[in-house]
């Protein structure tokens, strides 16, 4: 699928602690999404592009929520 499995990119940025580095974090998040492949479901705003499959289109938004979610110091709330 389009991302790597290798999580090792999260361990080089500053994990967003509140508000109070979120500017940083941003950059480096989406940088790190970029590298994976996963920044797509960003770019589009949410919203699937025409040419995708619904399973490809899940399995990379998924990709993209965990990413996020794991450069956070704590898990978001659901």
């Amino acid at each position: 699928m389009a991302g790597s499995n290798d999580s090792t990119h999260l361990t080089h940025i500053k994990k967003l602690e509140e508000a109070h580095n979120f500017a940083v974090w941003q950059k480096q998040c989406y940088n790190i999404m970029l590298q994976k492949k996963q920044a797509k479901p960003i770019k589009v705003k949410g919203v699937k592009p025409e040419n995708m499959e619904q399973d490809d289109w899940d399995e990379l938004n998924e990709l993209a929520c965990s990413t996020i979610e794991l450069s956070q110091s704590r898990p978001a709330l659901q």
